[in-house]
C-alpha cells in the first residue's frame, strides 16, 4: 500500500512524498532547503545531540560533504522527509561497514536508509570504529607580511576539508598569534559531557617536546632559572590546583556543538600559558557569558582570540623579567606566557563588535597594573549589563573591556575586523 501526499508551495513547487508501507519504506521526494517552508514538512526525523548519537560517533553532513548539519531548536537536528545526508568517520570506518562515508536519507523519527538500499535503521546504530580524525592543515600564510603560518584544523572528507578553527602560528616563538572561530546560536544543544582528550602536538614544533613544559617540574626548573632561584620559583608554581600554567585554550572546547568537534579544540597550536587561577576565574566567567549572550540573542559571531605580549615576574634581584616556557640553544625565549588574554567577539550581519581583555598574572599588583601598560585601551565594560565577572579581583584576572577599533591602536599585529559599532 503506498500513501501520497501532496503539498502546494508558491516559493518551491510541488513536493510528492511517497511512503511504502511494510518493513521498510522507500523516499521518493524532493525536499526544499527553505526555512520559510521547514515547517511545513518537518514531519520527518529529529535527532536529540545528547541521547540519539552512537559512540564513537559519526559526522552529520549535508549531502555534498562541505558543512556539519547542526540542531534547529535547543538539541534538534531536524531533518526533511525523504532529505539527504552524509554520515561520516573520517580516519576510521563504520561499525558495522568497511566504509567511512555513508550517504544517507531521513526516513521518519530516528530512523534513516542508506543509498544503496536495504531496510531502515536507527541513526544511533550509524557508530565509527573509532571518533572521527581531525587534522591540523597549513593552508598559506599570515601576519602583517606573511611572517606567520596560517594552520587550519578540521576533518578531511574525502576530497573535501571541513575547517573549524583558523590558527595563525608564529613558527618563531612557537605561539599563536591567534585563533579565529566561527561560534553559533546552536551551541545550546551542544553534546555535554564529552571526555577531554590528550593534546596534539603535530609538526609544528620541531624537536620541542611541547608536553613536557606544562608539567609543574618543568615549569618550575624553567622559572628557577629566570628567576635565578628554585625556592622563589617555587613560591609562584605550587601544588595546588591553581597556581601554575595551565594549557589554556583559545577556541574553547564548549563552543562546539558535537563532541568530534569539541575534540578539534586538543591541539597545542590552540593554547597558551594561562595561570590556572585565571582560566578558571574571569576568563571561563567570560566564556560563558559569551556563549549564553549569543545563545539568548540568536547570532552567529566571529571569535578572535589572542594572547598579547609577555608576562613579566620579579626575580631575585627585584628585576622584572619576561616569562617564557622554553629555550633553545641560542638562549631564545620561546612559547611565551602571554601578559594578556584578548577575546574579540564580532557580529558580522550587524558589523558590531567588542574586545574583552584580562591580565593573566594573579601575582601581579594594582600598582603595576597602572603603571606597567596592562590596560591597553578604554574601559567600557559599563556599556554591558550581560557580564557576570568579577573584573577587578586580579588572583581571577584583572579583566575589562575595549572598543576594538580602540584596541587595535595598542596592537603591533590585530587580523582586520570589519566593525562599525560597540556589540552591546
Amino acid at each position: 500500500m503506498y500513501l501520497v501526499f501532496k503539498c502546494s508551495l508558491s516559493s518551491a513547487g510541488l513536493i510528492h512524498l511517497v511512503l511504502l508501507v511494510s518493513s521498510f519504506s522507500i523516499c521518493t521526494c524532493n525536499p526544499v532547503d527553505s526555512s520559510a517552508n521547514y515547517h511545513l514538512v518537518r514531519a520527518g526525523c529529529m535527532l536529540l545531540t545528547n541521547q540519539d548519537w552512537g559512540e564513537p560517533q559519526s559526522l552529520i553532513l549535508n549531502s555534498n560533504m562541505t558543512k556539519i548539519v547542526y540542531p534547529e531548536t535547543e538539541d534538534s537536528v531536524l531533518l526533511y522527509p525523504c532529505e539527504d545526508i552524509v554520515l561520516a568517520c573520517p580516519g576510521s570506518k563504520f561499525k558495522l561497514t568497511e566504509d567511512e562515508v555513508l550517504h544517507a536519507k531521513c526516513e521518519r523519527g530516528t530512523q534513516i536508509s542508506a543509498d544503496h538500499g536495504g531496510s531502515p535503521f536507527d541513526f544511533q546504530t550509524a557508530s565509527c570504529e573509532k571518533l572521527p580524525r581531525t587534522t591540523a592543515m597549513a593552508t598559506g600564510r599570515c601576519g602583517n607580511d606573511g611572517e606567520m603560518k596560517n594552520i587550519e584544523i578540521g576533518f578531511v572528507v574525502k576530497e573535501n576539508f571541513i575547517s573549524l578553527i583558523d590558527i595563525c602560528f608564529d613558527e618563531n616563538l612557537l605561539t599563536a598569534n591567534f585563533s579565529l572561530y566561527q561560534a553559533s546560536y546552536r551551541i545550546a544543544g551542544r553534546q555535554h559531557g564529552f571526555p577531554r582528550m590528550n593534546f596534539i602536538a603535530g609538526k609544528f614544533y620541531g624537536d620541542v617536546e611541547i608536553w613536557k613544559l606544562y608539567s609543574r617540574q618543568k615549569q618550575r626548573e624553567t622559572l628557577a632559572r629566570i628567576l635565578g632561584s628554585e625556592d622563589l620559583a617555587s613560591t609562584y608554581i605550587k601544588d595546588d590546583k591553581s597556581y601554575y600554567l595551565a594549557r589554556g585554550h583559545l577556541t574553547a572546547k564548549a563552543d562546539f556543538v558535537y563532541g568530534a568537534e569539541q575534540m578539534a579544540t586538543f591541539y597545542y597550536i590552540n593554547v597558551a600559558p594561562q595561570w590556572q587561577i585565571i582560566n578558571a576565574g574571569n576568563w571561563a566567567a567570560l566564556e560563558d557569558n559569551v556563549r549564553t549572550y549569543i545563545i539568548k540573542n540568536k547570532l552567529e559571531v566571529l571569535i578572535y582570540t589572542i594572547p598579547h605580549g609577555v608576562a613579566v615576574l620579579p626575580d631575585v634581584d627585584g628585576t622584572y623579567q619576561p616569562l617564557y616556557l622554553y629555550f633553545d640553544e641560542n638562549n631564545n625565549g620561546l612559547i611565551p606566557v602571554p601578559k594578556l588574554y584578548i577575546k574579540a567577539v564580532v557580529d558580522p550581519v550587524s558589523k558590531t563588535g567588542i574586545a574583552f581583555l584580562t591580565v593573566n598574572n594573579p601575582y601581579v599588583t594594582m600598582e603595576e597594573i597602572q603603571e606597567q601598560n596592562y590596560v591597553i585601551c578604554e574601559d567600557i565594560c559599563d556599556e554591558l549589563d550581560w557580564l557576570t565577572w568579577d573584573p577587578t579581583n586580579i588572583k581571577k584576572g584583572y579583566s575589562y573591556c575595549c572598543n576594538i577599533k580602540d584596541l587595535a591602536k595598542s596592537l603591533d599585529f590585530m587580523p582586520e575586523i570589519d566593525v562599525d559599532d560597540i556589540l552591546r
